[in-house]
C-alpha cells in the first residue's frame, strides 16, 4: 500500500515516493509520479479542465488553463486497493460519513456547503470535498424494495456490499486555496 498524506491548501506527500503541491505545473508532477495513465478534457459552464487519472494512486488530479494543479482527488473510496490516505492524523475512508464530516468541520471552522447533503460536501476554508453516490437510507429503501419484488436473495450479496459502502464517503478530494468558493 502506497501511504498518501492530504494536506489541505498544500497538496499530498506520497511516501518514499515525493510530494505534489497544489498549483504545481504539470511538468513537475510527472518527474515525481511520472505520466498518467489517461487524460481527458472536462468543460463545465464554459471552463476547461484537462483531468489527469493515475491508477497506480487511485486519484485523478485537474489542471488550469496555466497547467498548474488546481484539485486533486482519491476516487476509489471507500476501500481503496493500492493507497492508504492519512487526513489530520486519520484515514478518511475508514471513518463512516458523519464521523468523517464531524472531523472537517473542526479542522474547516467555517462555512460547509451542503447543497448535495447527504451526498456531498465541501469544506471551504480547507478547500476539501467529499462525496458518495448513495447515503444508507438509499439503499435500505432499494433492499425494502427488492423484498417486496422477491428479488431480494438474488441481489443479497451486492446489497448488503453497497450498503457498507453506502455508510462512507466515496472520494475526498483537494482543492487550491479558495477552490469551493
Amino acid at each position: 500500500m502506497i501511504k498518501i498524506e492530504i494536506l489541505p491548501c498544500v497538496g499530498i506527500n506520497l511516501k518514499d515516493i515525493g510530494i505534489i503541491k497544489l498549483e504545481q505545473l504539470r511538468s513537475e508532477v510527472e518527474k515525481v509520479i511520472g505520466f498518467p495513465t489517461k487524460t481527458k478534457i472536462v468543460t463545465f459552464e464554459n471552463l476547461s479542465v484537462d483531468q489527469a487519472f493515475y491508477d497506480n494512486y487511485e486519484c485523478r488530479i485537474d489542471y488550469g488553463k496555466d497547467n498548474s494543479i488546481e484539485f486533486i482527488e482519491f476516487i476509489y473510496g471507500p476501500f481503496p486497493k493500492k493507497i492508504e490516505l492519512n487526513l489530520f492524523g486519520i484515514n478518511p475512508f475508514q471513518l463512516d460519513a458523519d464521523e468523517l464530516i464531524e472531523i472537517l468541520s473542526i479542522h474547516n471552522s467555517g462555512l460547509i456547503r451542503t447543497l448535495s447533503a447527504p451526498y456531498s460536501y465541501s469544506f471551504d476554508n480547507i478547500s476539501v470535498g467529499i462525496w458518495r453516490d448513495a447515503e444508507p437510507n438509499d439503499i435500505i429503501e432499494m433492499i425494502q424494495e427488492k423484498k417486496e419484488d422477491g428479488d431480494y436473495e438474488h441481489d443479497k450479496d451486492w446489497l448488503n456490499d453497497e450498503l457498507e459502502q453506502s455508510k462512507h464517503f466515496w472520494t475526498i478530494g483537494i482543492g487550491k486555496k479558495d477552490y469551493y468558493k
